[in-house]
């Protein structure tokens, strides 16, 4: 029967005719090649040396039910080799690569091979990820094993749509958004950076924060920083007068948050800072006015 031939085939394939001379440890290798075989979570096929598909596992078989393969004896005799080489739409270029990827590991020429590769049903994408690997020598046969990685993909998916997203956000924002190392100097800084100190992005990252401070500031700001970060938990607020290129001033509300390594040491900050320079002046000259109408009501008396 076809069906014996398969699993003499296998036998061969495995190496157990080297087994021969001991029936009982034949019979123990079978049953623990195919009991592993069966149970294996990853869709699996036996390839022969010409890509043939000679054995599929319990997955493979409940996966192939549910397509055209259940026609076919879940693709038993099929060559999977030009499977992947006539494969046209949706994942037709990984799949040419995949039988490139396969012949290697047949022929011994790899070791292994593995890649992803999307599949589109019912308006429905899936990913996963083929695996191959050499059976036992001196077999030149070889297992496929194809993982379902539809999650993973999905997730990383949304991952990247949540960090364009934030990007975007970030790149937009009116405000300064920067981080720095453990020794203050500036590992990024957004768009906003330019017209807050008037200087090129590029020319202040890798520079400490307190370079761009005025003179009069510079020592003080430092001095916060080395004495606050240690004590600090999770964030710190503070202001200072930052100088521009063109020699104006400016000050700076902040907001940053600590970083800290396991053994609690500190390892950067990032946060955000906002112009407060009007509002400032705007205080000043509140206060120069009240000053002004106590006096002319001291002086009226």
């Amino acid at each position: 029967m076809e069906s014996d031939r398969r699993v003499a085939w296998i036998h061969e394939a495995i190496g157990l005719r080297r087994l021969s001379s001991n029936p009982s440890l034949q019979r123990v290798f079978t049953g623990a090649f195919h009991t592993v075989f069966e149970a294996l979570p990853a869709q699996a096929v036996v390839l022969a040396p010409d890509g043939t598909i000679v054995a599929a596992n319990r997955s493979w078989r409940e996966f192939a039910a549910t397509s055209s393969l259940s026609d076919r004896e879940y693709g038993l005799g099929e060559n999977y080799l030009a499977c992947c080489e006539q494969a046209i739409g949706v994942g037709s270029e990984e799949a040419v690569r995949a039988a490139a990827g396969i012949r290697d590991v047949l022929n011994q020429q790899k070791k292994s091979f593995s890649a992803e590769y999307p599949i589109q049903s019912d308006e429905t994408e899936r990913w996963f990820r083929l695996i191959i690997v050499p059976l036992p020598a001196p077999s030149l046969a070889a297992v496929a094993m194809h993982v379902d990685v539809t999650k993973r993909k999905l997730a990383e998916q949304q991952l990247r749509e949540a960090d364009a997203r934030y990007r975007l956000l970030v790149e937009t924002s009116h405000d300064l958004i920067w981080a720095v190392d453990e020794l203050g100097r500036f590992t990024y800084l957004n768009p906003t950076a330019e017209k807050i100190y008037g200087r090129k992005v590029s020319e202040m990252i890798g520079k400490a924060f307190v370079e761009f401070t005025t003179p009069q500031e510079h020592e003080k700001d430092r001095d916060v920083f080395q004495r606050a970060v240690p004590h600090a938990t999770e964030s710190l607020n503070y202001e200072s007068q930052t100088h521009r290129q063109d020699g104006s001033t400016i000050v700076l509300h902040s907001n940053a948050r600590i970083f800290r390594d396991e053994l609690g040491r500190f390892t950067g900050s990032a946060g955000s800072s906002r112009d407060i320079t009007e509002t400032k002046r705007a205080q000043e000259a509140l206060r120069a006015s009240e000053t002004s109408l106590a006096t002319a009501q001291r002086v009226g008396r």
